[in-house]
């Protein structure tokens, strides 16, 4: 297969479910900081993606979401300042969209 043929493919499912459109590479961004947001350890991740160095993932491909920046915030307090932090209530959790996601589009048409 062609490069241009999976691009070309790609574009017609996400036309076709109604997203944006994104280039391949993207998905493999979203994969990786989602694996992380997720608790994947990095070293799994790095294998996964094919690369010899943790590094690479890190540098490269995985991104900080909101939840990871809170989740340290609260490490830190509870760790460094000792800090007393009242369990929240606990909730589903809701998957976030990285920047690298495809967006619904909504439709122009009237109901």
């Amino acid at each position: 297969m062609r490069p241009s043929s999976i691009h070309q493919r790609l574009h017609r499912i996400l036309d076709h479910a109604g997203y944006d459109r994104v280039r391949f590479h993207d998905l493999r961004h979203t994969f990786a900081t989602n694996a992380l947001a997720y608790g994947m350890d990095i070293k799994t991740l790095s294998t996964i993606l094919g690369h010899v160095s943790c590094a690479t993932t890190l540098n490269t491909y995985s991104h900080v979401t909101d939840e990871m920046r809170q989740r340290a915030a609260v490490k830190i307090d509870l760790g460094i300042a000792k800090a007393e932090i009242k369990p929240q209530e606990e909730k589903p959790r809701e998957r976030t969209m990285t920047t690298f996601q495809a967006r619904k589009r909504w439709s122009r048409k009237a109901s």
